[in-house]
């Protein structure tokens, strides 16, 4: 059943960029917000599907840089920037209040708050090297992302969208999927003997979803667009 549920709930979010981007380009920025927050919570979540193991992440993660390529597509490097700005903003407002709220002392004598403050340790206590991984990875790749993206649009024209597409954000992705492991291996989140075998499994799988997304990509040129 995972990968029923991993195509539905990709078709879900990218139908629902498509929407956003037919009600102006803000509304794309709200979505790259949110992402950016969700994919660091779900990133706890592992799961299996054509018989590899990634993490829930990975799906809200490639929709980002769909996102980021749609913007670079109709707008111009500048504003696909800006939504990686905006993105990079709400992970780190996220990581601090996340921390915030975590270190209150909780009102124990309450009902349920022992069992509350234990669920938000689980999922908002990531070890410092996660933190440094992630916000490194994001921008880096995503900065990346739209540079190229940008440079082959301008060699290409409005020909060849599947190949800027898919070329800056494979370069990209890989890019994404080294930084992240080689810097939390470096602050000993993982052993570096399995550094390989995260990266082969994590990068085949944003493959997959990068390649799920082009045709999307297309139909975006029949929406109208406004700013």
């Amino acid at each position: 059943m995972n990968e029923l549920y991993f195509f539905g709930f990709f078709f879900f979010l990218i139908l629902l960029v498509l929407g956003a981007f037919r009600m102006g380009k803000a509304y794309i920025y709200g979505i790259i917000a949110a992402l950016a927050i969700l994919m660091n919570i779900f990133v706890l979540k592992p799961f299996e599907i054509f018989g590899l193991t990634t993490y829930g992440g990975n799906i809200l993660y490639g929709c980002i840089f769909f996102c980021t390529d749609l913007l670079a597509e109709h707008y111009g490097k500048k504003e696909a920037l800006k939504a990686v700005r905006i993105g990079f903003l709400s992970l780190l407002i996220y990581f601090m209040a996340s921390q915030f709220y975590l270190h209150l002392e909780t009102n124990l004598a309450l009902e349920g708050a022992e069992a509350v403050q234990s669920a938000l340790t689980t999922i908002f206590a990531p070890a410092w090297g996660i933190v440094v991984a992630s916000l490194s990875a994001f921008l880096i790749s995503n900065i990346l992302d739209v540079h190229i993206y940008d440079w082959i649009h301008k060699k290409t024209g409005s020909r060849l969208l599947w190949v800027r597409n898919n070329a800056s954000t494979f370069f990209s992705q890989l890019v994404d999927t080294i930084t992240f492991t080689f810097i939390a291996a470096l602050f000993g989140i993982f052993d570096w003997s399995i550094v390989g075998e995260i990266i082969l499994f994590a990068y085949i799988f944003k493959i997959l979803v990068a390649l799920l997304d082009t045709p999307f990509l297309y139909l975006s040129r029949l929406i109208p667009k406004h700013d």
